[in-house]
């Protein structure tokens, strides 16, 4: 049984452990910053320090829900900007960008079965084209394990 996905240390520090105590020090400090509880508002002469801070908490939140969770499974929400055929015939690479509020984007590579791609750009067009009269984003979250996509769904609200 292949458990490289599960997320543990001998020692008792893993990835998850470590990002989970930083996201708690990050949020103790924005309340730190904040003038009320809520942490709606910085304190006088606080201002950078709380406007980083919460961006430190987005990125922590981030980045824990890029791990794995129990079963191996990790989503990411973007955009497909390029597909490769394999060798293996079954497969295709697909060139995902990962979305986010930063000017820098993140890509990541991923095998999709021919079988998903071929669906999944069959009603993409028609589909992408909806979505923008609506008003709506044309961002996909895909389940992916060991580098494998196997599903890709419409994200409907993007914040």
């Amino acid at each position: 049984m292949d458990c490289s996905y599960v997320d543990f240390s001998v020692y008792g520090v893993s990835k998850r452990k470590y990002l989970l105590e930083k996201l708690e020090q990050e949020k103790y400090n924005l309340l730190c910053y904040s003038l009320d509880i809520l942490t709606t508002t910085p304190k006088k002469g606080y201002d950078a320090l709380w406007e980083s801070t919460k961006e430190n908490i987005r990125l922590i939140e981030q980045m824990l829900k890029e791990l794995p969770d129990a079963e191996g499974y990790t989503f990411f929400v973007g955009q497909f900007m390029g597909y490769q055929p394999c060798e293996d015939m079954d497969f295709v690479m697909g060139r995902f960008e990962v979305a986010t509020t930063e000017p820098k984007s993140e890509s990541f590579y991923f095998l999709l079965t021919r079988k998903l791609y071929d669906e999944w750009v069959k009603n993409y067009c028609t589909e992408a084209e909806e979505r923008r009269k609506q008003d709506k984003p044309c961002l996909f979250v895909i389940k992916v394990k060991k580098g494998e996509v196997l599903e890709i769904d419409w994200v409907d609200n993007w914040t």
